[in-house]
């Protein structure tokens, strides 16, 4: 038999996971497909890390986490993105994929502009 005291609780409880359940749910998922906006940058092995390949203008990357990292370096706090850069040399005929890090303000997901 519920009690008063527990149907407050038990109320109490959904209440709350039902308030974690929708603030996932509303949650941005990054993930996709974006265009490399800066004339060049770099991906590197972690976040404000030693760079690992170059980019540029109108390259690929493929983010693959739903989230971005937000990384205090230099004083200043930077949004970051874990995915896979894929540049296609047209000269040498051959693609070059890195899987690492960017800045988000180095990627767009519609056109750069």
């Amino acid at each position: 038999m519920l009690t008063p005291t527990r149907l407050i609780t038990l109320s109490a409880t959904l209440a709350t996971l039902a308030g974690v359940s929708t603030a996932v749910a509303a949650g941005q998922d990054h993930r996709g497909s974006y265009e490399v906006c800066t004339t060049s940058s770099y991906v590197e092995r972690a976040p404000a890390s030693r760079p690992i390949g170059i980019v540029w203008k109108g390259d690929s990357f493929r983010v693959e986490r739903p989230g971005f990292a937000t990384v205090h370096h230099a004083g200043k706090a930077e949004r970051w993105a874990k995915g896979t850069a894929v540049h296609r040399d047209a000269k040498a005929g051959r693609t070059f994929r890195w899987a690492g890090w960017m800045r988000v303000a180095d990627i767009s997901r519609g056109s750069c502009g």
